[in-house]
């Protein structure tokens, strides 16, 4: 059976982009991965068509758009009923390093989502 990891939902609140929130996320998924005792060669995403910001994103870290996907769905969210309206969504893919990516000091006894916590902290500051 063919595996592999999906990245999926990633988010960054709009006020919070371009301070380097999505990258850090991004870049703690693909370490966790590399940690992982299976070894995969890859990660994939899908991202809408419509959504550059995000495709310009993905494809300054590497990923590489694979194909497109006119039959997808997604749910409106304006208004007060939540509706599935039709998407293209771009399936997208980065080759991971053969090399496993060592853990810092500071992070080696967290699990990886507080590592992502304190990253985000890190780079926005808590309130």
């Amino acid at each position: 059976r063919d595996v592999r990891p999906f990245l999926s939902n990633l988010s960054v609140r709009e006020d919070a982009r371009k301070s380097g929130v999505g990258s850090a996320l991004v870049d703690a998924c693909e370490d966790a991965i590399q940690q992982w005792p299976r070894q995969y060669s890859e990660i994939v995403l899908q991202v809408e068509d419509q959504n550059q910001l995000a495709r310009k994103f993905y494809e300054k870290r590497g990923y590489t758009a694979l194909f497109a996907d006119p039959a997808c769905r997604r749910f409106d969210t304006n208004g007060l009923i939540l509706r599935r309206v039709p998407t293209t969504k771009v399936a997208m893919r980065k080759l991971l390093g053969s090399r496993r990516r060592k853990q810092s000091s500071s992070s080696s006894n967290s699990p990886f989502f507080m590592d992502v916590v304190d990253t985000v902290r890190q780079l926005v500051g808590s309130k």
